[in-house]
Order: C-alpha cells, then sequence, then structure tokens
C-alpha cells in the first residue's frame, strides 16, 4: 500500500504517513527508509 493510499484511506496528511514511517524505521533500528511517496 502507498503512502497516499493510506493517508486517503486513514483522513491523515502524506507527512504524517512520512513520518510514522521515518519513526517505525528509527525504532526497528533501520538505516534507511525508501518512501514512494517521495516521487
Amino acid at each position: 500500500m502507498m503512502s497516499k493510499e493510506v493517508a486517503e484511506d486513514y483522513k491523515i496528511s502524506i507527512e504524517d504517513v512520512r513520518a510514522a514511517l521515518l519513526y517505525v524505521a528509527r525504532v526497528l533500528g533501520k538505516e534507511e527508509v525508501i518512501v514512494e511517496a517521495r516521487a
């Protein structure tokens, strides 16, 4: 599921989705995150 779809489904902004993905990646110890919504 793309970030845009998540944002539309849950009525939140794309920035909120990106922030959540980055937070989860940091918590899990990942150094790199590829966010499809950046395109």
